[in-house]
């Protein structure tokens, strides 16, 4: 019923993902990567699980009686094309429908507590190179050499002061 792209949305997550695929690198996981998409993304940050976040929107969903797909259509309806909700660690959650079978898009709020937000190329490009490199050992001319050969991204200018790919390898690498 939720359709929740944790590997996209959820920090604890894509943390793990990195302790578990740490060195590797195949197409499965290029896919993967791809999946995160080229604009920009709101990024959870607080300490809630993906079955905690989805236990509760499914709770509020079963309160509002809205678990069938055509009540669920209506309510998102009703005014705009979304509705946001907020959960118990004050976080704010955006709902949109899908016509599919997980039919509750559930994503981050722009600007929300506990969220940052980040383009999409800089997180693929932090999560590529983390993979293969020490935090402490990543320059521009690493990001590129990554960028370019699995990414197919163009590289960083030499001049660009990569403020946001910093705080994201920061992020991303913290324990």
């Amino acid at each position: 019923m939720i359709l929740f792209h944790s590997f996209k949305h959820h920090l604890i997550s894509i943390r793990e993902w990195l302790r578990t695929n740490t060195g590797a690198w195949n197409n499965e996981l290029q896919r993967k990567l791809l999946t995160i998409g080229s604009s920009q993304l709101d990024l959870y940050t607080g300490q809630l699980s993906v079955a905690s976040i989805e236990g509760f929107v499914t709770n509020f969903l079963q309160q509002k009686n809205l678990l069938d797909k055509q009540a669920y259509k209506n309510w998102i309806y009703e005014e705009s094309d979304y509705k946001m909700i907020s959960l118990p660690d004050d976080s704010n959650w955006t709902l949109r429908f899908l016509d599919e079978e997980q039919f509750a898009h559930l994503h981050p709020s722009r600007y929300s507590l506990n969220t940052i937000r980040v383009k999409a190329n800089v997180l693929k490009s932090c999560l590529c190179v983390l993979l293969f490199e020490k935090e402490d050992e990543i320059n521009n001319a690493v990001i590129n050499h990554y960028r370019k050969k699995y990414l197919q991204l163009p590289p960083v200018n030499e001049k660009f002061t990569h403020a946001e790919i910093e705080k994201v390898l920061r992020l991303l690498a913290a324990a």
